[in-house]
């Protein structure tokens, strides 16, 4: 599920009884492809399960993008067999060559976790991965309980 390919200038509460099983997990972004200037601002994500999602909760900006993500908050959030539980990602690229630094970046500042609890896949449950040029600011994560798991979840939705 992807919450800002439109660039939301507005705020967005999604919250209660969302299930997502497989795919994505929730993703604030992709954002500043192509050196766009978009902006995402006052998201709150709470009380959502995630079941057998190659990724959790993500904030992902395109290296050169211009403008910010604020005040995101995902709470309440129960994983299941996820592969990537928490990423903040301000270097996104879809393949894996190597890009020099960029000089501009999406801004990512006071984005935030409450409760999220469950099992991921893999021992490195969360990556922050920030620009030096324009850093993550104040980025909090609070009240994390994950345990690693070796068992992939089978889907709970059936087509």
């Amino acid at each position: 599920m992807i919450l800002s390919r439109l660039g939301m200038t507005h705020p967005t509460s999604m919250s209660g009884g969302i299930l997502c099983d497989p795919g994505q997990g929730i993703s604030v972004g992709s954002l500043g492809k192509a050196r766009k200037h978009e902006t995402v601002h006052a998201v709150i994500v709470r009380d959502v399960s995630l079941a057998g999602t190659m990724n959790g909760v993500w904030i992902k900006t395109w290296q050169g993008g211009r403008g910010y993500v604020r005040n995101i908050l995902f709470d309440r959030i129960n994983m299941i067999a996820s592969d990537h539980p928490i990423i903040i990602d301000q270097n996104y690229r879809d393949h894996e060559i190597r890009c020099r630094n960029q000089s501009w970046a999406v801004q990512i500042k006071t984005s935030c976790t409450g409760t999220l609890c469950g099992t991921s896949l893999t021992e490195k449950a969360g990556q922050i991965m920030c620009s030096q040029m324009h850093p993550c600011r104040d980025i909090c994560m609070e009240d994390i309980n994950l345990t690693l798991t070796r068992e992939a979840t089978q889907p709970v939705l059936s087509a």
